[in-house]
């Protein structure tokens, strides 16, 4: 089911957390895929005299959450499945949340930021952007930081050892994460993040 971004969305009809989300989201292309029902539709898209010609729209459906995501924008199926998995691996970075503990003052273990979090951090020697294809397994992460952290940017930012503009920043970068991260903020009682 898709968890709305909240904490603890269930995945697979197990009613519980959805602990597999980190898991789905770092998956190898190829494994995903297999994840994923295919289906290929006529689109929209661009392509003149050749439109509608042939089904080159893809959707994507993850079977294990039922998170869905389509492309119909190329004349090639390919370049569209390849697309939509890019836009699926992204929705499930944003749908579905994986518990994670920011470690209490006090506590012996602090948290460790795992190592696809510190490629989309300002501390990385080669930052990846939202373009790059690894940055949504980077925004689950940061999206997991931030639901334990309340929503807000300084908790987090504490836990990854930045500063809260930066994480701003890197929401900004995207506006369905930064809509999806205000949304959350705005039923928490909080006001919203703005781009800078």
């Amino acid at each position: 089911a898709q968890g709305g971004g909240g904490r603890g969305g269930s995945a697979g009809g197990s009613g519980g957390i959805a602990r597999a989300t980190g898991e789905h989201v770092l998956q190898p292309d190829e494994t995903l895929m297999a994840e994923c029902k295919v289906d290929t539709l006529r689109g929209s898209g661009p392509g003149g005299q050749h439109r509608n010609k042939t089904e080159t729209g893809v959707r994507l459906t993850h079977l294990p959450t039922d998170v869905r995501a389509e492309a119909f924008e190329e004349r090639s199926q390919q370049r569209n499945k390849d697309m939509a998995l890019k836009r699926l691996r992204m929705k499930l970075a944003l749908e579905l949340r994986t518990e994670v503990s920011l470690g209490a003052e006090g506590d012996e273990e602090p948290y460790v930021v795992p190592p696809q979090l510190k490629a989309i951090l300002p501390s990385a020697k080669q930052r990846l952007g939202p373009k790059h294809a690894d940055f949504p397994k980077g925004i689950a992460a940061l999206l997991d930081v931030l639901s334990a952290a309340e929503w807000k940017p300084p908790i987090a930012a504490k836990a990854l050892g930045c500063t809260s503009s930066a994480i701003i920043k890197i929401l900004a970068s995207d506006k369905a994460v930064l809509a999806l991260v205000n949304g959350n903020r705005q039923r928490a009682g909080l006001n919203v993040l703005k781009a800078k």
